[in-house]
């Protein structure tokens, strides 16, 4: 049911009883929101027991905002969901939901595989966003043109603007309901690490493009040479800006947590070992027949300390600290108008590095799932938001349905275009013959690029300032959010199994390496045949055996002697083959 705006206007009260019935209804919206983020979750969690893929868990919570969203507007005859459109939504997505999303993906991410594909991953958050961003944008201003679409000329601003505006926002990805149908199939590890990786870093510099384009237009300066060369700067300076400000919080944690729980006169718990060179020449004294390697030094008495460590430690005060370093980061590269997304990523990533290893063990199992616990909270709450999202928007001239249409096959245009060349450089470039990303990989990579969270929060920003045409982006850019999650995720399944990309155990491919026999193992697994080891524990042992490159090992001895020493972390027992054998998670 489509209203006209006087219409609308004539049924709306006066100003005072528009502001009591808000305030009344206030309590209501929370206890409805909470009740669904309920039925969401309890329905996510009998999913996974029944391994139900053709809903994803971000597709349950936005079917319930879309069936709230709908019941209302059935059963209220005003716009009862102006909160959406309220401006102060964009701060409590953006300040509120996100961070904990993006500070969980930084501390679990496993940084051996997100490294081992660095550059691939590099390649496709960098430029695969920016020939995105301006392939939309530009096939947008093609059409208007052409005069296919509406102009989007607003108040002064030009056309070329308000399409790279969109192109922006919209090559933002937030790949968490392919990710999570990935693990289900146990598809080829790869393809997640590439997936995640792209996710991780494509949010960071699609935002800071956005806010470019969002700069000039505010301005209405017009879009040449000099502001293109102007722009390339300030990206330039947003990047590094956010990689130094992640680096100097991220340390700064570490530093304190590290000394945190020391005692007058004693040993730090993470700098109890050393890392030292052995003597050169097969069976060195301490070697482990290689060499150049090096040993660690562990005390005897480690165990008794730390077990004495835990016993004083206070576990709350430690995930505290945790979580206001993390809001620190986030808070201070937006503050000095850096990527905050970029800063808390990096500091999250150097925290599980260092920090986390610092913390008693209650502290590090509380802050592992007091983590993971917001940041389910806050992804259901954003999906249930989205879901609720294009109610608010009643009026007929909200809705552009040429736009709609044009900009659900450009952002597959535009991905196959910053993709599937983009992995081809990479093959040949970056990547050895037998680790080369397959074609069957790459089509995954380019239908795996769903959008999310990001691209809303940019959009509603230009509704927020009312121009004539930022309704239409908002609501085709909700359409675009709504059909990723709720079509093209659960079809990755079937497209997985019609590639035939369904049959691995979900491990690393390291572990198909002739290396890797039916032999006994005895690296700290225990004595076992490598078929009795569980996926992870072969990982581990998969990962040890390669030989690492001479800049990872440099990066090893520097880490070990002359970082970690100041603060803190977990020392490794590196083996002079080049290569540690690590228990742990990260």
């Amino acid at each position: 049911m489509v209203v006209s705006e006087t219409a609308l206007a004539a049924a709306l009260p006066a100003d005072d009883a528009v502001d009591d019935a808000e305030a009344q209804l206030t309590p209501v919206v929370l206890f409805v929101g909470a009740l669904m983020l309920l039925v969401s979750m309890v329905l996510n969690y009998q999913l996974k027991l029944r391994r139900v893929v053709l809903v994803t868990e971000s597709g349950t919570a936005m079917l319930l905002g879309l069936l709230t969203g709908w019941l209302t507007w059935l059963l209220l005859p005003v716009e009862p969901l102006s909160i959406v459109r309220a401006h102060g939504l964009h701060d409590l997505i953006y300040y509120a939901m996100l961070p904990p999303i993006i500070f969980v993906a930084g501390y679990t991410m496993r940084k051996q595989y997100f490294f081992k594909n660095f550059f691939t991953i590099l390649l496709l958050a960098g430029p695969g966003t920016l020939v995105a961003a301006l392939a939309f944008g530009g096939g947008h201003y093609w059409l208007v043109r052409t005069g296919a679409l509406q102009s989007p000329t607003v108040a002064g601003i030009e056309p070329m603007l308000t399409c790279l505006l969109y192109g922006s926002l919209i090559a933002s990805t937030d790949p968490v309901a392919t990710l999570s149908i990935l693990k289900e199939v146990k598809a080829p590890t790869v393809l997640a690490n590439v997936i995640f990786g792209e996710s991780a870093l494509n949010d960071a510099v699609s935002i800071v493009i956005f806010n470019v384009f969002r700069s000039a237009a505010l301005t209405g300066d017009d879009f040449d040479a000099l502001s293109a060369k102007s722009a390339c700067a300030d990206f330039v300076r947003n990047v590094c800006g956010a990689l130094c400000v992640g680096l100097a919080v991220g340390l700064v944690a570490s530093a304190t947590t590290k000394r945190l729980r020391t005692r007058p006169g004693a040993p730090s718990p993470a700098g109890r070992a050393r890392v030292g060179a052995v003597g050169h020449g097969a069976g060195g004294a301490g070697g482990a027949g290689g060499a150049g390697g090096a040993r660690v030094a562990a005390r005897p008495e480690d165990g008794a300390s730390a077990e004495e460590d835990d016993h004083c430690a206070e576990p709350e005060t430690e995930v505290a600290l945790h979580l206001v370093f993390a809001t620190l980061s986030y808070v201070l590269g937006e503050a000095m108008r850096l990527s905050g997304i970029l800063s808390l990523f990096v500091a999250a990533v150097l925290m599980r590095h260092y920090s986390h290893h610092n913390l008693s063990e209650p502290a590090r199992t509380s802050s592992d799932v007091t983590l993971k616990a917001l940041a389910t909270i806050a992804d259901t709450a954003i999906c249930f938001t989205l879901g609720l999202a294009p109610f608010s928007f009643r009026l007929r001239e909200h809705w552009d349905f040429g736009l709609i249409g044009a900009s659900l096959v450009g952002v597959f245009v535009t991905r196959a275009l910053a993709v599937f060349p983009l992995l081809w450089l990479a093959n040949r470039c970056f990547r050895s013959p037998k680790h080369r990303i397959a074609w069957r990989m790459q089509v995954v990579v380019w239908f795996g690029g769903l959008r999310g969270a990001i691209s809303f929060a940019l959009a509603i920003t230009l509704d927020e300032t009312r121009w004539t045409y930022a309704p239409t982006i908002v609501t085709s850019t909700l359409v675009i959010i709504l059909f990723s999650n709720l079509v093209v995720g659960p079809l990755t399944k079937p497209m997985l199994v019609c590639l035939g990309l369904t049959t691995g155990r979900g491990v690393p491919e390291q572990l198909s390496s002739p290396l890797l026999q039916p032999e006994l193992v005895s690296s700290g697994l225990g004595s076992r045949r490598f078929a009795e080891l569980t996926p992870l524990e072969a990982e581990r042992y998969s990962a040890a055996l390669k030989p690492k490159s001479k800049f990872h090992q440099a990066w090893q001895i520097i880490d070990e002697n002359y970082i970690k020493p100041y603060v803190g972390g977990k020392m490794r027992a590196v083996q002079s083959a080049g290569s540690d054998i690590d228990s742990g998670a990260d």
